[in-house]
């Protein structure tokens, strides 16, 4: 009876969707043919698979949902299948909630790029198992050949037309809606592609389970990807908590000084050996400087076990365990490492994630720049490492897991540096998709200069970089000065992947990060393929605020008032070298009258400054480092002695141009990694900001302090050797009544000479006793305690003696010398400020002495804790010096060395007094000198540029009359940071301290006497 048309109507929300069916014999109720000879269709639950793995039995539901900022999902949309019959599509299916389903409307949406699904919930898919006429001419029943994909982005019409499109004859095409081309130019290329993206069904396997299982390599990766920055960012949350607690500074600055291995390495040369034959000898320290004992002396009193769980977390450790094992999971997928999974005996049913980045650069509008942000992810995840997420832990070598993790470290890493050896030495889909072809732009002049001519732009789904198109995005995004929703066919990846517009900036960021990280292994040949890559990409904008940067021989010519800025993820070390470069040539050339000059550490002239308007000395960038400024910076960004060049116009170099732009400030002294993944990236550079690394730890002496304490002593000792004196003159007089043994009256009563010294001692030695106990007690320092009380009872009870039988017996001298000796045991056995911090401060052995008494005001103000410590570490070394020139001429020289200097931020004050004395009969005469004509010389480091210290010289005229006695008293403060002050002084103090004032305990106080 012939064929008719069959077409199969599905309930929509708004309205019918029509689906064509092929073909079918016409027959009667009476005369209905046997099943081989009908139209056979079977019902199927579609899943995709989930892992690397391809574990059937782990398949599910298409699942991949985007959360918003209420950590809500955006939408109800997880993805798309992609149906075709006999090289053709036949459908697109929306995944949605709950393993639901919904029909798109081709018919409706035919040539958009964003296709709206309205059909009707269901939870199976219709496919043909036996048809006639479907997607192909009309003749006998047939076994038709149908391909499925499964999709997260939704593709663009024109991918759906490179892999074939809709079938000529197809009722649904409407050229009206075409926003693209509607049929095929190249049916090869479209059934290579086809054949590469799509998954054959088995339809009999399919029948008998009821099911086909759906590869879904984009959606594995980036399940891969969320698993690795979830991980990432629960070890970054569970770091802070760290880094929150209140004493974190204070605990990690005390284990780098006074815990680390170095300090108490102990060595088998020279051992000390004990008289007792049973005695095993004992091992000497490694270092045996007085630095060392110092460190050392804190460490005993320090509890390590519990300042080492202080400052780690058993999650943390297990999220830094687990890190490598993704990292190695994600790149092993990306490298499509999985196809020898169990899913099938044929490694040509593998799809891999090749053909699925087609999908990406073939989307259109500001959907292209998605596969981007992708990579940018990507090469974020690859760039992390122990460094990076900034833990700090240096007792890891002895945790168990230690060996297992490092393990897993060197398999990620090997995995990655072979992902990126592949990428630049042969071809996968991240060089063939987003990476500009090397050579294809000049990039040694400004503009978008094309080497390489391309043959016309075509979007085939070859998967080629689409200069074109990305220049018409970014130019579109720039005009409109924001990104529009009505521009993105995938709105639901816009929460997921970020703004598309700034694509550009973090992709280079994340290149300059990977190539920071490897630039000493793998990468170490293509980091300049890297950079010139970084730069090809703003030249591929085709905007000149971006294209119009490009790369010059360091010291060549740069054109018209350039920023020279570097390609990198180094820190920020200054805002613009040319213009600081230029100010800094203009002073030394032109020095204000009587300049303080400032040399380096060759004695070359780096800056002069006006005598009246200087103050502190917060260091000086050296021209050197602009010539140089290999030593300052780093390898990376002056490769083969190039300079990144960055027009006026580019807006990120105006921060490079403002002259005030000031180095943002460094809290506290810390002693952490690097992080990354920073949001908001300059489009061409992360920021500058150059911190110098913490060095080795010192122990200075502080100039000698006089206060109540020192007056005391004094008193006593004056004392005790009058008293002496007249001891031993009393035993070598012949008539010791004449002598002496005679009333005084003293306040209307007789006393003898020798009681009065007795009550005397007694009233000094009581007194004296009563505040070091006090004081030692104070400090918890028991054993100086222990002794003074000891040393004080013995005393008191000599004096006692004295006064009972001043001339009788030499026995109370005797009593109050073993006194003396107690008393020297225990200023011997009195802490230092070192073991005193450790008693006393948070991390003490005894946890009822953890900033507990005098010591409280540290459990409520920690920063103070912190200072004290570094008070007691970092305390700079002032020495004195005087160089004289002729009878007329002297110099005064201050050589200060600063720990952990950081340039800009830092600040050293000095201040000069000139002491004049003509005798017993005048007054001294004091008076402050200038600064006119000062010379300093800046101490730096030859490894590191870091600064270390300074040298003051201080010219003095010395016309003096040859009677004067002259010295000169020199006051030096550090301000380490705008938290520490050095000299430290408790807080107590300086709470009585009226505003402004600044006494002499705030000063470090050095005197010389000119000889």
């Amino acid at each position: 009876m012939g064929l008719v048309k069959l077409d199969s109507e599905v309930k929509g929300e708004c309205g019918n969707i029509n689906i064509p069916f092929g073909y079918a014999d016409v027959f009667s109720l009476d005369n209905q043919p046997d099943d081989d000879n009908k139209s056979l269709y079977i019902s199927v639950k579609p899943k995709v698979y989930t892992e690397a793995s391809l574990n059937k039995n782990k398949a599910k539901p298409a699942q991949f949902q985007v959360l918003g900022e209420d950590e809500k999902p955006v939408s109800n949309l997880n993805g798309f299948y992609y149906i075709f019959v006999n090289g053709y599509l036949w459908r697109e299916i929306a995944a949605v909630d709950n393993g639901c389903l919904s029909e798109v409307d081709l018919a409706n949406e035919f040539g958009k790029n964003e296709r709206t699904y309205t059909g009707l919930l269901t939870q199976t898919i219709l496919l043909p198992k036996k048809i006639n006429g479907l997607n192909c001419e009309p003749g006998s029943l047939s076994n038709p050949t149908v391909q499925v994909a499964f999709s997260i982005v939704q593709w663009s019409w024109q991918y759906i037309v490179s892999l074939g499109g809709l079938y000529k004859d197809d009722p649904r095409q409407k050229s009206a809606n075409a926003t693209a081309p509607t049929h095929v130019e190249d049916q090869g290329l479209a059934d290579s592609l086809r054949n590469d993206r799509c998954q054959q069904i088995d339809l009999a396997l399919a029948e008998s389970e009821g099911l086909i299982t759906i590869h879904d390599p984009g959606g594995i990766a980036l399940s891969l990807l969320n698993k690795c920055q979830m991980i990432f960012l629960q070890l970054q949350l569970e770091n802070k908590k760290l880094t929150d607690k209140k004493h974190y500074d204070s605990g990690v600055l005390a284990y780098q000084a006074m815990l680390n291995d170095n300090l108490h390495q102990l060595s088998e040369k020279n051992p000390i050996y004990y008289p007792s034959k049973y005695a095993m000898p004992k091992l000497n320290y490694t270092d045996k400087s007085s630095g060392a004992g110092f460190l050392r002396s804190g460490a005993k009193h320090l509890d390590k076990d519990y300042l080492e769980n202080y400052l780690s977390s058993d999650k943390l450790e297990k999220l830094l365990k687990e890190l490598p094992i993704v990292q190695k999971e994600f790149v092993d997928f990306l490298q499509d490492e999985n196809n020898d999974s169990p899913l099938s005996s044929k490694k040509s049913d593998y799809i891999g994630l090749a053909p699925v980045m087609n999908d990406w650069v073939a989307l259109e509008n500001v959907d292209y720049l998605f596969g981007f942000n992708f990579v940018t992810k990507v090469l974020n995840m690859l760039s992390i490492d122990d460094v990076s997420t900034g833990v700090f832990r240096p007792w890891k070598e002895k945790l168990p897991a230690e060996s297992e993790r490092k393990t897993n470290i060197n398999k990620a890493t090997s995995s990655i540096e072979s992902f990126l050896k592949n990428t630049f030495e042969q071809s996968n889909w991240l060089s063939e998709c987003f990476m500009i072809p090397e050579g294809h732009f000049d990039i040694s002049i400004p503009g978008s200069v094309v080497l390489k001519t391309l043959p016309e732009e075509k979007n085939n789904g070859e998967a080629k970089f689409r200069f074109e198109e990305f220049k018409r995005i970014h130019k579109k995004l720039i005009e409109e000065k924001q990104e529009q929703d009505s521009l993105l066919a995938n709105k639901f990846l816009k929460e997921f992947f970020t703004k598309a517009k700034d694509a550009v900036g973090y992709l280079t960021g994340a290149w300059g990060r990977v190539a920071n990280q490897y630039q000493d292994g793998t990468l170490e040949k293509h980091t300049v393929k890297i950079r010139n890559l970084m730069v090809s990409y703003n030249k591929a904008l085709g905007i000149s605020d971006f294209a119009d940067i490009h790369i010059k021989k360091a010291g060549a010519a740069l054109g018209d008032n350039p920023s020279v800025i570097a390609i990198t993820n180094y820190k920020r070390t200054e805002n613009n070298r040319k213009h600081r470069r230029d100010r800094l040539r203009q002073k030394v050339k032109n020095p204000p009258p009587n300049a303080v000059t400032i040399y380096d550490s060759k004695n070359n002239v780096i800056a002069a400054e006006d005598p009246k308007a200087f103050g502190s000395n917060k260091g000086y960038f050296n021209p050197k480092n602009w010539t140089d400024y290999h030593d300052l910076i780093g390898r990376y960004d002056s490769i083969d002695g190039d300079l990144v060049v960055v027009p006026k116009t580019h807006r990120y170099a105006l921060y490079y141009d403002n002259p005030d732009f000031k180095l943002g400030a460094v809290d506290t002294v810390k002693l952490k990694g690097v992080r990354v993944l920073e949001h908001n990236l300059p489009m061409v550079m992360l920021a500058f900001e150059m911190f110098n690394a913490n060095e080795m730890i010192k122990k200075f002496k502080a100039g000698d302090k006089v206060d109540a304490k020192f007056a005391l002593d004094s008193i006593n000792l004056i004392f005790s050797l009058a008293t002496l004196s007249l001891e031993i003159v009393s035993i070598r007089v012949t008539s010791v009544s004449d002598f002496l043994i005679k009333d005084i009256r003293i306040r209307t009563s007789t006393f003898q000479l020798s009681k009065v010294l007795a009550r005397a001692g007694l009233t000094l030695a009581l007194v004296i006793t009563s505040y070091d106990v006090y004081k030692s007690f104070q400090k918890n320092d028991m054993d100086a305690a222990f002794f003074h009380a000891l040393g004080g009872a013995v005393a008191i009870a000599g004096f006692m003696h004295i006064g009972a039988a001043l001339f009788t017996t030499p026995l109370g001298w005797a009593i109050i010398a073993i006194g003396l000796l107690i008393a020297i045991i225990a200023i011997l056995v009195t802490d230092n400020e070192l073991e005193t911090w450790a008693k006393n401060g948070p991390f003490a052995q005894d946890e009822d002495d953890r900033c507990a008494g005098s010591y409280e005001k540290w459990a409520i103000n920690p920063k103070e804790c912190y200072a004290a410590l570094v008070g007691t570490l970092m305390n700079p070394n002032v020495t004195l010096g005087v160089n004289k020139l002729t009878d007329t001429h002297c110099q005064l020289t201050i050589d200060i060395d600063t720990p952990n200097f950081a340039l800009g931020q830092s600040e050293v004050f000095v201040q000069v007094y000139q002491i004049e004395d003509e005798g017993i009969l005048h007054f001294e005469q004091e008076f402050r000198h200038d600064h006119k004509n000062w010379q300093i010389v800046q101490k730096e480091s030859t490894e590191s540029g870091a600064i270390n210290g300074f040298q003051y010289i201080v010219p003095i005229l010395s016309m003096w009359p040859l009677n004067f006695d002259v010295d000169w008293q020199v006051k030096v403060q550090y301000r380490l940071d705008k938290n520490v002050t050095l000299p430290y002084v408790d807080i107590d103090e300086r709470n009585d301290w009226d505003k402004g004032e600044q006494p002499d305990k705030a000063w470090i106080i050095k005197e010389i006497i000119y000889a």
